[in-house]
Order: C-alpha cells, then structure tokens, then sequence
C-alpha cells in the first residue's frame, strides 16, 4: 500500500509539472471590446495543440502584469478549447469586465487564469495590433497622427453621425468623454504617448483608433 501511494506521488508530480508547462500552448486572438448583451467586456478567442487540459468546465479571468483582475469571475461557464474534441479546435469567449474598466488595456502583459485546472496562460496584448479592435477602419479620418495639440474628425464614406467620444490612455482608464464639437478634441493637457480613442456613431457602432500623442 505504501509503495502504491508512493507512485500516485510521482504520477501526479509528474503531470502537475507537466500541466504548468503546456500552458504556453494557449494561444489567444481576435480579442476585442464588446458590449453585446453583456455590458462591457472582451471578446476572443482561443485555441491549442495540447490535450492536457481537456477536464470540463473552468473559471476564466485575465490578471496583469500588477496582480489586478481586469473581469468578474465567470464561475466555471467556460470549457478549454482541446484537439480531442475538434481537430483544430477553437472557442469564442466573453468575460464581463470588472466596474471601472470598460477597455482592453493595450499595455496588458499577464495571463489568462484558469481554475480548473489551474493554469497560467500567458498573454501579452502588446503583440496585437490595435485594429484588430476597430469595426468601421473607414467610416472616418483622424488626423494628424501622430499629433501635438489637436485632432480633427472627418467623415470618410459613411453617412452615420457621431454622438460622442471617449478617450482612454494605455492602462485602460476613461480619461475624457466629449458629446459636442466633435470634429475637434483638444489633447493640449494630456502627456505624450499612447491613447485609444472610441468613436460612438448613431447605430450604436464603435470605432477604435490608437492616437500617438508627442
């Protein structure tokens, strides 16, 4: 009996470590900002060529590179994506995010937690590029980019009308909202660097574009 316990304690030593390694065999994309019956969240995707983790239902939530969860707790409503059940295959994800934050922050370096089973899978949005966030790339023109004081809006092709636009910086904080003079936002009292601006049209469609401000 003794010996038979003995080697429990090495199988699951072994596949214990095991499973810390594979998480890097997640990879994550398409992610993006929605609103879709959810209230503010992400959405993305994900896929794997390891089996590990193929062990039912988990708890998903993204921690960053400060320790902070950027989503509520989706109390095990998620299934890992396996090649034992699809070949290839992929799952499409949406987790709430927590009050206060209502952007994917584009500086975000951390991981993917799972909790069952426990799983690190590391994630570094910075690798992405931020268009993959944008719905309607050509309904407008921002210019100049990178900018100085000053951007200026412009309608492109599209016959939709703003109703009002947000303005975040890398952490994703809501830093300003803007509702009337559209055409123009001042930036003269924002730091250089990197922001993202949302543009709310009247059909409820959101654009995304990052902003370089020097």
């Amino acid at each position: 009996m003794r010996y038979f316990f003995l080697l429990l304690l090495i199988l699951f030593g072994k596949f214990g470590n095991s499973q810390v390694l594979e998480c890097d065999r997640y990879t994550i994309f398409d992610l993006q900002d929605t609103v879709d019956g959810f209230g503010p969240g992400v959405y993305f995707k994900m896929t794997t060529d390891t089996n590990t983790y193929n062990t039912g239902y988990t708890d998903l939530y993204f921690v960053d590179q400060l320790s902070d969860t950027l989503n509520v707790y989706n109390w095990w409503s998620s299934w890992l994506p396996s090649t034992t059940n699809i070949p290839n295959d992929t799952i499409e994800y949406v987790l709430n995010y927590k009050t206060g934050i209502s952007i994917f922050p584009t500086n975000f370096n951390g991981y993917l937690v799972s909790k069952n089973p426990d799983c690190n899978i590391p994630f570094n949005y910075t690798t992405m590029t931020v268009d993959q966030l944008s719905y309607d790339n050509e309904a407008y023109v921002i210019y100049p980019n990178p900018v100085q004081t000053g951007i200026l809006i412009a309608k492109n092709s599209s016959d939709k009308h703003l109703t009002h636009v947000e303005l975040y910086n890398v952490m994703g904080q809501l830093i300003l909202t803007q509702r009337v003079n559209l055409q123009k936002i001042d930036l003269t009292r924002f730091e250089g660097g990197t922001y993202l601006l949302k543009l709310y049209s009247s059909d409820r469609q959101v654009l995304i574009k990052k902003i370089i401000k020097n």
